[in-house]
């Protein structure tokens, strides 16, 4: 079967998966997002929170700027004290992660108020129908959007950057390959923001901010369970044989779109992060 054969197909399946969320939703009573779902001033800066080391070297006047601008947290970012306006819920496919993941959640909603949060699915199943079941009243006033991303087949970046534009040029349509970054870097575009400054996607070590002491954490949250070895390179940025793609290559790709078609500017947060070899700084 060909690489666009392939494609189309895995495309043809999302459309359809897209329809029977929408149909579900009008019975479950969520809603689906879309870039106008939310009213900001996308003229600040966004700054997109990762979960890297390099965070806990951020002093105070750096977590007082971002304050004052645009932020996104996404998956265990919710142990962490800072506060976005805007959280990605991403839900792990390992059991005992599920759990830890679902009660920290539940302590978060209850300290947090007027924060948007989007469940972003790559699949429908039954876990994430029960998560949403189990977790749909604690949300209090916070809002709840579900988002359905299209992840590009291919075991290589010609189809990524191939049909890039196209896929862009769909107002409601989000997309994604290799890692959760690449989804969150086209939300934040889309919103608005001509600025974007990742924060915490260092890519070059394995170390999350959540295993030095100094982190600023929520001690009432459990960490994630990982088997990996600190000091090597992230999981996201290795190739390997059933994936030959590396993070920093996506995110190459997609700069290298939005400056050509003047989308927005995208810079990194740390010197430190691999990133810094495609991305200007700006902190």
């Amino acid at each position: 079967m060909s690489e666009n054969l392939k494609y189309k197909i895995k495309y043809l399946n999302f459309q359809i998966m897209r329809l029977i969320l929408l149909i579900l939703s009008r019975f479950l009573k969520y809603k689906i997002f879309n870039a106008k779902s939310i009213h900001i001033d996308s003229s600040k800066t966004c700054y997109i929170l990762g979960s890297g080391g390099s965070v806990n070297k951020y002093e105070r006047m750096v977590w007082f700027k971002i304050s004052n601008e645009y932020s996104i947290g996404f998956n265990d970012w919710l142990i962490h004290n800072f506060i976005p306006q805007l959280f990605v819920i991403e839900l792990y496919d390992n059991k005992e992660n599920y759990e830890i993941y679902l009660n920290n959640l539940k302590i978060y909603l209850k300290k947090v108020s007027n924060v948007t949060f989007i469940l972003k699915l790559t699949k429908l199943s039954k876990k994430s129908l029960n998560f949403y079941n189990r977790i749909k009243n604690h949300f209090g006033n916070n809002k709840f959007y579900v988002l359905y991303i299209f992840e590009v087949p291919g075991n290589n970046l010609r189809l990524f950057e191939s049909k890039f534009n196209k896929l862009y040029s769909k107002t409601n349509l989000y997309f994604s390959k290799r890692a959760s970054i690449a989804p969150l870097i086209i939300l934040a575009s889309k919103i608005g923001f001509k600025k974007i400054v990742l924060c915490g996607i260092d890519l070059n070590n394995s170390i999350y901010f959540y295993d030095e002491k100094n982190s600023d954490l929520d001690n009432r949250m459990n960490k994630p369970i990982f088997n990996r070895y600190v000091g090597s390179s992230h999981s996201t940025n290795i190739v390997s044989p059933n994936n030959k793609v590396k993070i920093d290559e996506v995110i190459k790709v997609i700069n290298n779109k939005f400056s050509h078609n003047r989308v927005c500017e995208i810079y990194i947060g740390s010197k430190s992060s691999e990133l810094y070899k495609i991305l200007p700084f700006n902190l």
